[in-house]
């Protein structure tokens, strides 16, 4: 008797069956394709089999042409032939060729699979460097709209490419994304290479990309192996770099005093013994940037102006002062001294840009121009401005920490521009074109949600939501940086909360926003989240539980980060709920029979 078989193995036999028969129309469309290529035969059989390394998503014409390693004209006439077989698929409105992925497989079988990824290989690295600007615009411009393409060949990179790849892309990879498929492709490098520089660079880039990404605890391993690593090969400079990047960790979390003794007693002393008195200027920055954070703007200007300016003077660094400039102009505009911020801008950073022919740097400082004027209530002209050019910013919220800088080793490294967003028309006009030929997608979508700021400061609030959601929301989902996506749906929470549609804005808060700021440990955006939540209770008329938010989850974080003004608004909404007309509030800070203690009149909130 036969035994019978088991339905895996049926399944399998069938599964062989459908492979034959692939593999049998696979090869009659092959040799009709000889056919239609006569005398080209072979040169055309190689090209178009070449395609069987290129992402199955598809890639255009340039990238195709790449690969094929043939001349466009003889690439689109070989092309139409495969067409019109059904070897390979042509979307006409995305502009894309594709085959299928068995099909792939099959075609590279018949052609120089390692010759074909190398082509396909050159042609993305060479326009992944990130200098220099006037070139890079259109590099990067290249590889965006084949977003997709580049995430699969990423995700693709193993072994030598993985190192290459890593090392090479870390530039536009920071701007552009994907960043799991990148981290993927850094982790993979750095399983495959022992060489100890590829190895340093490598997590290096890993710490920077994760922090990006959102993963801070992937950011403090890499920054503690690279300081481990580098300390073995006797690189102190790196291991200063290293101990810089756990303290932006540090930074983010609001772990101020910490932060701060890194910066003095594990970066400075190491740069004074190296005698690099540009490094040694960058750090007294970042410990300026601290004291900022902290209110002591008094301190932080002393260090811009006595011990960081002279620096760069003695140096002739023009570009590193300009930028020290700024920083100067960050403090006075904190403390709403606006003329004298607006007059450095103008007058003392703006022309050193246009005198270098820095886009980046000239579009930055328009964008904060465009947020003085914006402070003043000059909104048309703020507008205009923002729409011209576009600021290299990385984040746009006072609610997020400080985020890394892809060009953080450069001792000219542009600084963040003011994350307080106050578009105006300056935005549209002289700051978007630059992101654009720039190829910097980040800079766009930033300079986007400043705009919506500004539509919204003007009741605007359709279009400052549909911006929002269409234009920037987008950018940040695709490059995986959960911070500033969660930072972009808090102001969609803003929207709607304006717009009345409370449960809405509540529920961002809660489900969208609060997590991730609590996955990354970063206490000083949470407490400003809970005050938005807070905010929405109270508006509802549920004040028990908005005053216990303001009293146990905002004051004790700001008390604790020495945030004087935090406090002290904080303590001024507690006032608001307390006298809150017709009520007489109970709680921690009320003694066990007396009515609650008066902070102060209501007062009207500018």
């Amino acid at each position: 008797m036969k035994a019978e078989r088991a339905p895996n193995t049926l399944y399998l036999d069938q599964s062989r069956d459908e492979l034959q028969s692939l593999a049998a129309t696979f090869a009659l469309s092959i040799e009709a394709l000889r056919e239609k290529l006569g005398r080209a035969e072979e040169a055309g059989m190689s090209a178009v089999c070449a395609l069987g390394v290129a992402p199955l998503v598809g890639v255009r014409i340039g990238w195709l042409v790449a690969i094929m390693g043939v001349e466009e004209g003889w690439a689109e006439d070989w092309l139409g032939d495969a067409v019109t077989l059904s070897i390979v698929q042509r979307d006409v409105v995305a502009g894309r060729w594709r085959v299928h992925k068995l099909l792939g497989e099959y075609l590279r079988g018949h052609t120089d699979a390692e010759a074909a990824t190398a082509r396909m290989d050159a042609w993305v690295l060479e326009r992944l460097p990130e200098a220099p600007d006037e070139t890079r615009g259109a590099r990067w411009g290249e590889l965006q709209v084949e977003h997709d393409a580049v995430a699969e060949w990423v995700a693709g990179l193993d072994g030598a490419r993985a190192v290459v790849g890593g090392r090479v892309g870390y530039d536009y990879a920071f701007v552009s994304g994907p960043y799991a498929a990148w981290l993927g492709a850094v982790a993979r490098g750095l399983a495959a290479t022992t060489d100890a520089r590829a190895r340093s660079d490598l997590l290096w880039h890993q710490g920077n990309l994760a922090r990006q990404a959102g993963d801070l605890d992937l950011t403090v391993q890499a920054a503690k192996l690279k300081g481990e690593h580098d300390d073995a090969q006797g690189w102190d400079r790196e291991v200063a770099l290293a101990a810089g990047l756990r303290a932006d960790v540090l930074q983010d979390r609001g772990q101020l005093d910490e932060a701060l003794r890194i910066r003095r007693e594990e970066q400075l002393p190491v740069y004074e013994r190296l005698g690099d008195v540009r490094r040694k200027a960058i750090t007294l920055g970042q410990i300026a940037d601290v004291l900022q954070a902290r209110g002591q703007l008094d301190e932080a200007l002393t260090i811009r102006r006595e011990e960081q300016l002279p620096v760069y003077e003695r140096l002739g660094d023009v570009r590193a002062k300009a930028i020290t400039l700024g920083q100067i102009a960050d403090v006075h505009q904190a403390r709403g001294q606006l003329d004298e911020a607006l007059t450095i801008r103008r007058e003392e950073e703006l022309p050193v840009y246009e005198r270098l022919g820095d886009l980046r740097g000239k579009a930055a400082t328009m964008g904060q121009i465009a947020d003085v004027l914006q402070a003043r209530g000059q909104l048309d002209e703020a507008l205009r401005i923002r729409r011209r050019r576009s600021s290299p910013s990385t984040s746009d919220s006072a609610t997020c920490a400080p985020r890394p800088s892809p060009w953080a080793r450069s001792p000219t490294c542009s600084r963040r521009a003011d994350s307080s967003t106050r578009p105006s028309r300056i935005r549209r006009e002289e700051e978007l074109p630059v992101y654009e030929r720039l190829g910097d997608v980040r800079g766009k979508a930033v300079t986007l949600g400043k705009i919506a700021d500004v539509l919204q400061a003007r009741g605007q609030l359709d279009e400052a939501l549909r911006i929002r959601r269409e234009e920037e929301l987008p950018v940040y989902e695709r490059l995986g940086d959960v911070r500033s996506k969660a930072v972009t749906m808090g102001k969609i929470a803003d929207v709607l909360q304006a717009r009345g549609q409370l449960d809405e804005a509540l529920r961002i808060r809660r489900e969208e926003e609060l997590p991730v700021y609590e996955r990354l440990g970063d206490v000083q955006a949470k407490a400003v989240t809970m005050g938005k939540i807070a905010d929405v209770l109270q508006r509802r008329g549920q004040l028990d539980e908005a005053l216990r938010i303001r009293r146990e989850e905002q004051l004790p974080v700001y008390e604790r980060l020495g945030d004087v003004r935090g406090k002290a608004v904080t303590m001024g909404k507690i006032a608001d709920i307390l006298h809150a007309p017709g009520t007489a509030r109970r709680g921690p800070h009320h003694s066990a029979g007396g009515a609650a203690p008066r902070l102060r009149a209501p007062r009207r909130r500018a």
